[in-house]
């Protein structure tokens, strides 16, 4: 095998690897309708909606339950998974709401791009200096990564404790 096609080939399974790895990270579209507006920088657990998106995190065995919200503003809230199983929530887990898929991991790909690019030349010409400085493998690396990091998207989520709920009025005798 030709020295350039040994490069090309690596390039091509360097960009590949960092590809699928932004990939791995991403998470699916959200399809579900906007939730209403969050009071302050915490949810209250007793206002998130039925169907909203949530997650709860069990710090005893070290797992984080992502689903729909199911009946969180009675004593007994559970989440929905994705898979379909129902979990109860006890006062241990830490609870969180989604606030959207918002941000976009452009800048992640075009750097993942860029370093397969580069990782390219470098095994194509090793490390001497007058080598590759014409290749556009790194920019066009850059660019493909952007597209694909443009795509996938990072979702945002804020905690639901009950120091946001507003206070009860105790009845006076």
């Amino acid at each position: 095998m030709p020295p350039t096609s040994r490069a090309r080939a690596l390039a091509a399974l360097a960009l590949g690897l960092g590809l699928a790895t932004s990939a791995a990270r991403a998470q699916a579209v959200d399809s579900t309708p906007p939730r209403p507006a969050r009071q302050g920088r915490y949810w209250c657990p007793a206002v998130v909606p039925d169907g909203a998106r949530v997650r709860a995190f069990d710090p005893d065995v070290r797992r984080t339950h992502t689903g729909t919200a199911l009946g969180w503003a009675t004593p007994a809230p559970r989440v929905v998974t994705t898979r379909g199983d129902t979990v109860a929530l006890a006062a241990r887990h830490t609870r969180a709401v989604s606030d959207g898929r918002t941000a976009r991991r452009k800048w992640q790909g075009v750097l993942v791009g860029w370093l397969g690019g580069v990782t390219a030349v470098v095994a194509d010409c090793g490390l001497a200096r007058t080598c590759g400085e014409q290749n556009p493998l790194p920019l066009l690396g850059a660019v493909l990564g952007g597209v694909v990091g443009n795509q996938l998207r990072r979702e945002r989520w804020i905690r639901a404790t009950d120091d946001a709920c507003p206070p009860v009025a105790t009845p006076r005798e």
